[in-house]
């Protein structure tokens, strides 16, 4: 592996990337391989195949796809603890990787020990290990463990000691492999200041999780794997509304959605949110009132194929059934959308969800509760769904789905689904002291200290 061009503002390439594996039936089928060479007795299992990639210097590269897809052979492969079969890849800056549980400890050690062994490996003298020692045992919240065998440890445990080695290397590349989905909240929110902190800083990120909230807050880019193919390189929001219709989208035929996948990967990094106008982004005072624009519709709107219904004609209206799509804080809403069914369903129920224009989720609701009873319909019925709800988003710009589900062969199953069906704008305010993405109605007693002891 050498470095590219130190002109270059690019740390990792890789050209053609592919690891192979032979797998044996018999365990004595690897030695007979050896002997026989012109006799292939192993099938032979692509991991990973012909993976271009390119990363620039600060960027956070959200790395998402089904268990079996090829992400961590990826990560593997750029940590450089797994060598290719195939093409080529290039780095360049210090790099430490976080990836699978336990990865490169010896359970027979005790922490202490293994902290010297790893940051060893990492490229620390034992001068800067007895240097950073202190702040790892700070990081780690271990304490006294880190004098017992680290194959006592837990794994929330493991993965204090990992990240806390890892990070104390100072590295200009960090690949995280899912090691944050252990721990508890607070470990995995001082995790995430840091590698927020290392952005910053302009250090490059590598980042696989199964968190859609994750990788669209911490990432500003992402890509998809497949069957072990780069089958989509595009923003945040874009890759993870497709991975997840590679996860609930039973209706549509794999291969049509690989297919489609593929179109959109040929296509530019398309812009979510258009400029908005000057009279949409002047701030308003408290009392004016909602309007429809109808240059402001979503472009990021993605249905699920239909699977015995279809979501149509998704809208937000005031009380008195005014359409809108530019909305006032503080006032009540309803959003609208119709279901007409083609088939028969019991128990069926609707849904809704509010996103930022980033793809993180803020909060939704079903149209019932889980155990109250669910409704019935014949096929060619319509539905007409109406979810109330207050506004208490801050200004800026936000999207709406609709969902709508039903028993299927016992289990529940998705009827149709429309992600980024409605995109409106909260108005700007004058005056406004709040800040954020939700109004939490804060408010604020200010004292000297004179008048508070009166």
């Amino acid at each position: 592996m050498s470095p590219p061009d130190a002109d270059s503002n690019v740390v990792i390439e890789a050209k053609g990337l592919g690891k192979s594996y032979r797998i044996y039936k018999r365990p004595e089928d690897r030695l007979l391989q050896s002997i026989f060479r012109s006799k292939q007795l192993f099938t032979p299992f692509q991991a990973l195949r012909n993976v271009d990639l390119t990363i620039s210097r600060g960027e956070a590269i959200g790395v998402m796809g089904r268990n079996g897809s090829g992400k961590s052979t990826l990560l593997q492969l750029l940590a450089g603890t797994v060598t290719p079969t195939a093409g080529h890849f290039e780095t360049r800056g210090r790099l430490a990787a976080l990836l699978e549980l336990g990865a490169g400890f010896n359970p027979e050690y005790t922490g202490k020990e293994n902290v010297y062994l790893n940051a060893a490996v990492l490229g620390l003298s034992r001068e800067q290990i007895d240097a950073k020692y202190p702040e790892i045992v700070e990081f780690s919240e271990i304490g006294d463990f880190l004098d017992r065998p680290v194959k006592t440890y837990s794994t929330g445990m493991y993965m204090r000691l990992a990240f806390a080695v890892a990070i104390a290397v100072e590295p200009e590349i960090l690949i995280v492999d899912e090691a944050l989905s252990v721990g508890d909240e607070a470990f995995q929110r001082k995790c995430f200041a840091f590698l927020h902190r290392l952005m910053e800083n302009g250090g490059t990120l590598l980042f696989v999780s199964h968190s859609a909230n994750s990788v669209t807050e911490l990432c500003n880019r992402a890509i998809l794997l497949h069957g072990g193919e780069l089958i989509l390189d595009d923003s945040p929001k874009r890759v993870v509304q497709y991975y997840q219709r590679l996860l609930y989208d039973r209706a549509t035929e794999p291969a049509a959605l690989i297919e489609e996948i593929r179109r959109q990967a040929a296509q530019p990094v398309a812009e979510a949110i258009p400029e908005p106008t000057a009279a949409i982004d002047a701030p308003v005072d408290g009392d004016a009132e909602p309007y429809f624009d109808p240059n402001f519709v979503s472009s990021t709107a993605n249905a699920y194929e239909t699977n015995g219904g279809r979501i149509s004609d998704p809208h937000i209206t005031t009380a008195d059934g005014r359409r809108v799509n530019v909305i006032s804080r503080g006032q009540r809403y309803q959003y609208r959308f119709r279901v007409e069914f083609d088939a028969a369903h019991e128990g069926v129920h609707f849904g809704m969800f509010i996103r930022t224009k980033t793809g993180v989720d803020l909060g939704g609701s079903a149209s019932s509760p889980p155990q109250a009873k669910k409704l019935s319909v014949k096929s060619g019925q319509i539905v007409d769904v109406v979810f109330e709800f207050d506004c208490s988003l801050m200004p800026g710009t936000y999207f709406l789905n609709a969902g709508c589900s039903a028993m299927v062969n016992g289990s529940r199953d998705s009827v149709h689904r429309i992600l980024d069906a409605v995109m409106f704008r909260v108005m700007p305010e004058l005056n406004l002291a709040a800040d954020g993405l939700v109004d939490f109605s804060i408010s604020a007693v200010i004292k000297t200290a004179q008048e508070t002891e009166k």
